[in-house]
């Protein structure tokens, strides 16, 4: 596997973090996921319980290794600096100032590990006016502005149903880290990478972002329609829905084709 000599320390909890490493696992690293003394990752109680194990957590994370540790204690710290001298990456998604206070922000990694790679993943990024704020998947989602594009014209803004800023801030973390790892190969020093919801949601925008600092106009919420390209959505049959969506004249022309429908093309004159 190409991660298979890398050891990762995995700090994070609930789902961005645990999304991020689960995805290092996936490519063959050793991931050693430090959890809480007494109760563990907080998703272990939520979702689905099947024979005493969450399905919430199983599924992001797989390929990992569990030990508890209390990271406030002498001990605990003792421990986990051993364990940052044999490793290779450090992921954490705590507020951007608590490594810092137990003692272990990346200039203090950097002295026990000069070639370690760092990933702090957060709600609003490392600094800014909200950088030590919680955050939670729907505030991202309604602050990034996401919501005010989901959702059709004239109704409320609507939440996308998946955790999606959790889940791109996992996947931004996990290719940084994957790039410092390969600079690391070319230079032999450590790297901190950053990530946040927010960030990766605003990024995640695309041409809607881009339309709107072209033209200075707000994009509308169109549902399942294409702001550009018609015919484009959901259209109902007899028996049920179908997702039509050609994106040029030739992918069109052989829909109508398929439909029987070519008699649309004729001149209604």
């Amino acid at each position: 596997m190409p991660l298979s000599n890398i050891k990762v320390i995995d700090l994070t909890r609930m789902l961005a973090g645990p999304f991020c490493t689960m995805l290092l696992g996936d490519m063959g690293a050793e991931i050693i996921k430090i959890e809480t003394p007494g109760k563990g990752d907080a998703a272990r109680a939520q979702g689905v319980v099947k024979d005493g194990l969450s399905w919430y957590f199983a599924a992001c994370n797989r390929n990992k290794k569990s030990v508890t540790l209390n990271l406030r204690s002498k001990e605990g710290k003792k421990i986990l600096t051993q364990l940052v001298r044999q490793s290779d990456v450090i992921v954490e998604n705590f507020r951007p100032d608590v490594m810092a206070k137990m003692g272990f922000d990346y200039p203090r990694l950097k002295e026990i590990k000069p070639d370690i790679i760092y990933c702090g993943i957060s709600g609003f990024g490392a600094d800014g006016p909200h950088a030590h704020r919680p955050a939670f998947d729907f505030i991202a989602q309604a602050m990034s502005g996401l919501m005010s594009l989901n959702g059709s014209e004239g109704e409320e803004p609507l939440r996308v149903a998946t955790p999606v800023s959790d889940l791109v801030a996992g996947l931004y973390g996990a290719f940084g880290i994957v790039s410092a790892l390969v600079r690391r190969a070319q230079t032999g020093g450590g790297e901190e990478v950053r990530t946040s919801l927010m960030d990766g949601l605003i990024s995640f925008m695309g041409y809607m972002s881009a339309n709107y600092l072209a033209s200075g106009k707000l994009p509308k919420r169109t549902g399942n329609d294409h702001p550009i390209l018609a015919p484009y959505g959901l259209f109902r049959a007899a028996d049920g829905e179908v997702a039509i969506a050609p994106s040029s004249e030739e992918s069109y022309q052989r829909l109508l084709t398929a439909l029987d429908l070519t008699h649309l093309n004729d001149d209604p004159e």
